[in-house]
C-alpha cells in the first residue's frame, strides 16, 4: 500500500498537470474563478520558479529522468493489481477458517472493480481474470 502510494504521488507530481487558480471572486450567488492559461504539473512549476534552491530543482530533474510516464502507469497498474490479489487471499483464508461459505465464494467477492481489469487491460500489463498479459 506504501509503495502504490509513493507511485501515485510520483506520478501526479512528475506528470499530471493542472491549472493554477490566480483568482476566485463572488459574483451574487455565483463564484467567479480565473485560472492559468497553460496547464502545468509541480514539476514544472518547480523547475521554472527561480527562487526553489539549486539543489532542489536538480533533485526534480533527476526524478524526471528517472521515471518514464507509461512504466510509471505500469508500475501503479501492477501495484493496483497486486493489492487485489491480496486481499482476495486474505478474504478466502478468512473463509477458510471460519467455515462460512467456502473460498469460492470469498475469492468471487474479491474480484477487482471492473475498472481496475480494464485499466490493466488498456496497459498491456497482466489481467487480473486472465492471469495472462492482454495488449
Amino acid at each position: 500500500m506504501n509503495e502504490l502510494a509513493r507511485l501515485v504521488s510520483l506520478n501526479d507530481n512528475l506528470y499530471r498537470a493542472t491549472q493554477k487558480m490566480l483568482s476566485k471572486t463572488r459574483e451574487g450567488h455565483h463564484h467567479r474563478k480565473v485560472f492559468e492559461k497553460e496547464a502545468k504539473n509541480p514539476a514544472q512549476r518547480i523547475l521554472e520558479d527561480k527562487t526553489v534552491p539549486r539543489k532542489h530543482r536538480d533533485h526534480v530533474k533527476a526524478l524526471l529522468a528517472e521515471n518514464d510516464p507509461l512504466d510509471l502507469s505500469r508500475r501503479i497498474d501492477r501495484a493496483i493489481l497486486e493489492m487485489w490479489r491480496i486481499i482476495r487471499k486474505a478474504r478466502e483464508d478468512a473463509a477458510a477458517t471460519a467455515g462460512g461459505g467456502g473460498p469460492e465464494g470469498a475469492a468471487r467477492s474479491a474480484k477487482p472493480p471492473p475498472a481496475a481489469v480494464a485499466a490493466a487491460r488498456t496497459r498491456g500489463t497482466e489481467c487480473a481474470k486472465s492471469k495472462e498479459v492482454v495488449r
